[in-house]
């Protein structure tokens, strides 16, 4: 996995430090010489303190070389289209231009093509617009004229009704008059059914 630049960066100043404390730790300690003629005046414990000290300065060493090791592949691996020789580099140039070009023309067909779909909706909403009123105004002729036929129907009974109703009435007069005029024939005068 690529490090970012600003951790690469981070660890070999971090790496860099390290160095310049070790070098330095070193210029700081003394060697110890072993001649046989001081054998006798040798500080044991002086020479086993060096010795660790030389053996943790080695295991820095060893992690400090693979620290190295691991920024230099975590740098190539980041940096792959960056160590190609010219040729290569050109012609990875020209394709990732040619890549730019292709997009910019998909890009602006597409930007044709949705301008022309907008138009389409629009289109489309205002002829849904125009039969969702068709609609409406159908459904409100069609409330009304079955108000109004109702309304017919409604007068047309009544007025049958009342047709019937007079009729009633007209034969009740007749039905009276004419048993008046029979009651009057018998003899019986001034007795009139009501």
């Amino acid at each position: 996995m690529p490090l970012p630049r600003q951790s690469l960066r981070h660890e070999k100043e971090k790496w860099k430090n390290f160095a310049v404390r070790f070098l330095s730790s070193l210029k700081r300690s003394q060697m110890v010489q072993f001649s046989p003629r001081n054998s006798t005046n040798v500080d044991y414990t002086d020479l086993s303190t060096k010795s660790t000290e030389g053996t943790r300065m080695l295991s820095e060493i060893v992690e400090m070389q693979k620290a190295i090791t691991d920024l230099k592949n975590a740098q190539e691996q980041s940096n792959t289209d960056q160590n190609l020789p010219l040729p290569e580099s050109i012609a990875l140039l020209n394709s990732h231009k040619a890549k730019r070009d292709q997009l910019a023309i998909a890009l602006e067909r597409q930007t044709q093509e949705n301008s022309k779909k907008k138009r389409e909706v629009e289109k489309l909403r205002a002829q849904l617009a125009e039969m969702e009123k068709r609609r409406v105004d159908a459904e409100m002729f069609a409330r009304e004229a079955e108000r109004s036929k109702n309304a017919e129907n409604t007068q047309a009974e009544m007025a049958s009704k009342k047709q019937v109703g007079w009729w009633y009435v007209s034969l009740l007069k007749r039905l009276r008059k004419a048993e008046s005029y029979d009651l009057n024939s018998d003899g019986v005068s001034g007795i009139q059914v009501v």
